[in-house]
């Protein structure tokens, strides 16, 4: 099945730290960087991405059961909301970047 997104699981689990720094070295370079909401040392495992303006997924990003989303345009309210409705579940990493990086690869 293809979608918007898609989901992956890492070969070694990173902190969000550490993921956010692969990120930031695999994306295209920008003004923005990449922004990270969650527990800097919380361990990913499992990793949603969409590229461009993602928010409106986050209920598929739930249903994935992943460790971190990596997409474009979050807006505060929908991830600030979506964020503490996920934190009952367990801590989920956002991490924001500019939309043409999230659209390059």
């Amino acid at each position: 099945r293809r979608g918007l997104g898609r989901v992956c699981e890492l070969d070694h689990p990173l902190t969000v730290r550490e993921f956010a720094a692969r990120a930031a070295e695999r994306l295209p370079s920008t003004a923005q960087g990449i922004r990270v909401a969650g527990d800097p040392e919380a361990l990913v495992r499992t990793i949603a991405v969409s590229g461009g303006s993602g928010d409106s997924l986050f209920a598929h990003v739930r249903a994935a059961d992943a460790d971190a989303y990596l997409t474009a345009d979050l807006r505060h309210h929908p991830a600030s909301e979506f964020a503490a409705d996920h934190a009952a579940d367990r801590s989920l990493a956002l991490l924001d970047a500019a939309h043409w990086a999230t659209e390059w690869p």
